[in-house]
């Protein structure tokens, strides 16, 4: 029996700290994928058997404002990506970003807190 592994993606942080600096965006709107997210998941997993539904994506969905075409063309994005994962069994699961309310004081307590 060969051992089996599961590949959990977090799509905020993938996209923000892996792909974003690397100039590589997931899915453009007339194009097709530019990072080959099956191939990356068979990396991980390294020979082994990824198991079945073994592949998830987490992600928060990205709410339209009416009157924003930024966040309407970051929608279609997002839902293109969906579309071109789910044709390679990737599970997707989404949340609502929430706003966040909390306030983040920077004063002279925080070194180097001009610059800032």
């Amino acid at each position: 029996m060969s051992e089996r592994v599961q590949i959990y993606i977090d799509g905020g942080n993938f996209h923000h700290l892996a792909l974003k600096p690397l100039g590589i965006f997931e899915v453009l709107l007339d194009k097709k994928m530019q990072f080959d997210f099956d191939a990356f998941a068979n990396f991980i997993a390294d020979q082994r058997e990824i198991a079945q539904l073994g592949k998830r994506y987490y992600v928060g969905t990205v709410r339209t404002i009416p009157g924003n075409e930024g966040r309407k063309q970051a929608r279609a994005r997002q839902v293109k990506l969906f579309m071109e994962l789910a044709k390679t069994d990737w599970q997707i699961k989404t949340s609502k970003l929430r706003n966040r309310t909390e306030r983040i004081v920077i004063d002279d307590r925080v070194a180097d807190y001009e610059r800032i």
